[in-house]
């Protein structure tokens, strides 16, 4: 007769509200194999800063009152707080999936929202003011260099943040690589024309102040890779600059907007241009930077049928 061997309970060790919260992210990503590298990067992050808010803990600790203090700790960072938010959902949602929790502890905790409305890119004479504030900083040279190429290319900060020297940044070529994996989807996998001014800035920081090593291309004081937070930072530094010089509105994601924008504004660009250029999935997002002529100004441009045909009456 066959027997089913089974373990003695003391040797059993069931997860519960008190294990270890930082075991417990460990297996939610085990659990979640299948998610791309992007997104497991992203989880990884919000959960990590959520972690070292309270200082580790154990599962009992996510709260609606711990996730709502952290919330609150990092809203100055807009968009870094509602997608940590998100991600503390999903995580919540999971503890219950796994039967470790027998309710969700996050399900009244609000998303914070961020404005739906499109931030207006910067005048001629801010742009000015955002470069020299960036070249006055500690790390002026890469700041610098960081805001310019932020402001040209439209590329998303995380994409930014991502590049590597040299295999990204070709000055010969004068164009950037933006990699599908630093992306947020497959049509984040583009090339980006330099302008002249950028390969200048670019050139002047990797020859004269970057250390002459492949790797990251923005590097932190101690010559390491920049964290999100930390790369974030920087901008966060540079609004407060600029505020106490009284320009107002500074942005990290609105330096892209700005460089979208401005691709938009290009004679010639046409709406798949721009799109590529964005990395833009849906060419409706594309479209909210194009804006309509009235049709007075249809009017006045040259007849389609009379340039394409000349005249046939």
């Amino acid at each position: 007769m066959r027997t089913t061997r089974t373990f003695p309970m003391e040797q059993a060790m069931p997860r519960s509200p008190a294990s270890s919260l930082l075991e417990a992210i460990e297996s939610f990503f085990r659990h979640n194999h299948d998610l791309k590298p992007l997104t497991r990067r992203t989880y990884r992050g919000s959960l990590r800063r959520f972690s070292s808010f309270i200082a580790g803990g154990r599962i009992e600790d996510v709260t609606a009152d711990t996730a709502n203090a952290y919330i609150a700790s990092v809203s100055d960072h807009r968009y870094m707080a509602r997608g940590d938010a998100a991600v503390l959902r999903v995580f919540s949602k999971w503890l219950v999936r796994a039967r470790i929790l027998d309710l969700d502890p996050l399900v009244g905790v609000a998303t914070p929202r961020v404005p739906r409305s499109r931030p207006k890119p910067y005048e001629a004479k801010v742009v000015r003011q955002i470069v020299s504030a960036a070249a006055q900083t500690r790390m002026g040279p890469r700041d610098r260099a960081l805001v310019l190429l932020a402001l040209a290319t439209g590329a998303r900060p995380n994409e930014l943040r991502q590049l590597r020297w040299p295999q990204d940044v070709d000055l010969g070529a004068g164009v950037v690589r933006i990699r599908e994996e630093t992306s947020k989807s497959a049509a984040g996998h583009r090339e980006i024309p330099l302008d002249p001014q950028v390969i200048a800035v670019l050139d002047e920081y990797v020859r004269d102040y970057r250390p002459n090593l492949p790797g990251p291309l923005f590097l932190n004081a101690r010559g390491g890779p920049l964290t999100y937070y930390g790369f974030m930072a920087i901008h966060a530094r540079l609004r407060d600059r600029l505020r106490d010089n009284g320009v107002e509105g500074y942005q990290a994601y609105r330096n892209r907007h700005t460089g979208i924008t401005n691709f938009a504004r290009t004679p010639g660009m046409t709406l798949s241009d721009v799109q590529y250029l964005a990395g833009h999935e849906d060419p409706t997002t594309t479209r909210g930077y194009i804006q309509s002529r009235t049709i007075a100004q249809l009017r006045a441009l040259p007849s389609a049928f009379t340039q394409a045909y000349g005249r046939v009456v």
